[in-house]
């Protein structure tokens, strides 16, 4: 898939793979890589370091070019021959309409996303909850 899917289309092997198994393990590129390719991806913690309280991480810029290039070198490469791994399972289990005509044409969403981030009303999602909750009892109690 990467940046370009099976049949051509723009796609991304995370998401192929989120539904060819929705629910039933991670579907990170690096986990992808071991499982399909039998791959171990440069961690990104082996470029910026580890978050962890007292220690610095660094920006990608601050990184040495030479190594930034592997490291995006190899996740295109890998994206790229996950497509060929993924292509049959999403035809297999009937998942190619959905992954082209719902799941790709959303990727720019989904991208826009992590790069704005996104506000949760923490309030209102506690208010929810506790109406949720109450819900639940009642029917709990009419069962």
């Amino acid at each position: 898939m990467g940046r370009h899917g099976p049949r051509g289309g723009a796609g991304d092997p995370m998401v192929a793979d989120y539904l060819v198994h929705a629910g039933e393990r991670s579907h990170n590129l690096e986990e992808l890589s071991r499982r399909y390719l039998g791959h171990q991806v440069i961690p990104i913690t082996d470029l910026i370091g580890k978050k962890a309280r007292g220690q610095v991480q660094l920006s990608m810029d601050q990184v040495p070019t030479a190594r930034v290039a592997e490291y995006s070198g190899e996740d295109a490469d890998v994206a790229w021959q996950l497509r060929g791994k993924l292509a049959p399972l999403l035809t297999e289990k009937h998942q190619e309409k959905v992954f082209f005509e719902i799941e790709c044409p959303l990727l720019p969403v989904l991208v826009a996303m992590e790069s704005e981030g996104v506000t949760l009303d923490t309030g209102a999602l506690a208010d929810f909850s506790q109406k949720l909750a109450r819900g639940i009892l009642s029917l709990e109690q009419r069962i």
